[in-house]
């Protein structure tokens, strides 16, 4: 994975923009060219959602991800 995946100029901006608004930065925390993702495992192990994320700002809408977790609480 290239470091212009994980920084580029959009990536740049949402952190710009949320130092501006005075949200606490968590800091360099591990590799900041590691891009990360959302994973949804059921209690049998089977990988429910995997969001493999594109950009550090990237992640799965909250409502599908709450909707998936019910459903899997429902059964």
């Amino acid at each position: 994975m290239s470091a212009a995946r994980a920084w580029s100029l959009a990536t740049i901006w949402y952190y710009a923009k949320a130092v501006l608004r005075g949200q606490k930065l968590l800091g360099n925390r591990g590799d900041p060219h590691q891009l990360g993702g959302d994973f949804v495992v059921d209690a049998n192990g089977v990988i429910r959602l995997a969001y493999p994320s594109r950009n550090p700002t990237d992640r799965p809408d909250v409502s599908e991800v709450l909707a998936l977790l019910s459903q899997l609480s429902a059964t």
